[in-house]
């Protein structure tokens, strides 16, 4: 299935209230704009804000994405990032952190794109009822923007897909999962084609304002310290597909509550920039 992808929404519109008097939800959340480095609720790292950008925080960035997805519960974001200038405006990353155990990255050769592309078209052909069904356009896969690949660096796993939504605007959705010592961040951009280069530039800004604490980076790694009971190339593609298989026939069953923690695949992906609200 889907990671997240750009998809269209409105919010309802209050009739029997002028446009000028209206106030917009997302403007009225708590956001910060101090070029400072913030502490990330929860992850053991710091974002620090760059110039044209804003953040809000824990339960103000899962407000933002309940008001522009039409679902609640997000329970793994903990930072939401905007960009308020340039060509990049509109666009927004979220950050979500899972402790899920240092990630072993050995299996990622075993990552093949052309397959993996083929089971999110599938997929995301599948969840398009439930999009109909909720009032939501339904989305077409035109491919990949970005085949996955794993830059083991600076440990970081970048991929973007293209598609189309029913109204026929098309979006770009890029992701990164920058490692750490005790689990991963997933970093998601959502914007419009003619703002995406490619992930690693997408995201790229992003990824060199997050930052783990001392202690929590993936090299910190010591003997002893718990292990994920998934690779980061089974992680990455169950992630991309919502496929339980990619894990294998001879999974812990800790592995099996991680997929529950991806339920919410089945109705992304993300609303997509400025047709997000009608501001009056």
């Amino acid at each position: 299935m889907l990671e997240r992808f750009a998809l269209t929404l409105f919010l309802a519109v209050v009739a029997a209230t002028p446009a000028a008097a209206q106030s917009d939800p997302i403007d009225a959340l708590d956001w910060q704009a101090q070029r400072v480095a913030y502490e990330v609720p929860g992850s053991k790292s710091t974002y620090s804000l760059g110039p044209d950008e804003r953040i809000v925080l824990g339960a103000q960035a899962r407000r933002y994405l309940a008001l522009t997805q039409g679902i609640d519960g997000w329970p793994d974001v903990v930072a939401l990032i905007e960009s308020t200038g340039g060509p990049t405006a509109g666009s927004f990353i979220d950050i979500e952190y899972h402790e899920i155990g240092y990630l072993e990255d050995g299996d990622w050769k075993d990552v093949a794109p052309d397959s993996l592309l083929r089971e999110i078209v599938e997929g995301t052909r599948e969840s398009n009822p439930i999009r109909a069904q909720n009032g939501y356009p339904t989305l077409e896969v035109l491919g990949w923007a970005e085949e996955p690949f794993y830059n083991q660096r600076n440990n970081t796993v970048y991929w973007a897909t293209r598609l189309r939504d029913s109204e026929g605007m098309e979006s770009i959705n890029a992701i990164a999962l920058k490692l750490g010592r005790h689990g991963y961040a997933k970093l998601t951009w959502t914007g419009g084609p003619e703002q995406f280069r490619n992930a690693k530039v997408a995201l790229g800004p992003a990824l060199a304002s997050y930052d783990y604490k001392e202690g929590a980076r993936y090299a910190d790694f010591r003997t002893g310290d718990a292990v994920a009971a998934v690779g980061l190339g089974a992680l990455a593609v169950s992630m991309m597909t919502g496929n339980r298989k990619a894990w294998g026939a001879g999974l812990l069953a800790g592995a099996m509550v991680l997929l529950k923690k991806f339920w919410y695949l089945l109705l992304l992906p993300f609303l997509a920039l400025g047709r997000l609200f009608r501001r009056g």
